[in-house]
């Protein structure tokens, strides 16, 4: 009745709370190293990649079908979390790069 997904980037540990009808809802706490490459175009015309960072840490609840959810598939979640760390590194105009605050985080999804 809990799961450990301990790998990086993304950790989470879950819990099993309740069935309702024929969905198993579990609560979980998760993190999450975010990052992406963008290759942006600036306004001279010019290319350039940029990596976008952040370290997240968040809450929720998932539901879906035992056999799925318990296989880390969920038929829908919703979430709730803070993002700290974050920064924008630019590759060739170092001197370009952010530092942004931190933030709060809401998501959630529905699968079909």
């Amino acid at each position: 009745y809990s799961r450990y997904d301990i790998f990086f980037p993304e950790p989470k540990i879950a819990k099993y709370c309740r069935t309702v009808g024929i969905q198993d809802v579990w609560w979980y706490l998760n993190g999450n190293f975010g990052d992406g490459s963008w290759t942006i175009t600036r306004t001279n015309g010019e290319e350039e990649r940029a990596d976008i960072n952040d370290l997240r840490v968040a809450t929720g609840f998932e539901w879906g079908d035992s056999n799925s959810i318990r296989a880390g598939r969920r038929t829908a979640f919703v979430e709730i979390g803070y993002v700290f760390s974050r920064e924008v590194q630019y590759r060739v105009n170092t001197a370009d790069d952010l530092n942004l605050g931190s933030s709060f985080l809401f998501s959630a999804g529905f699968g079909y």
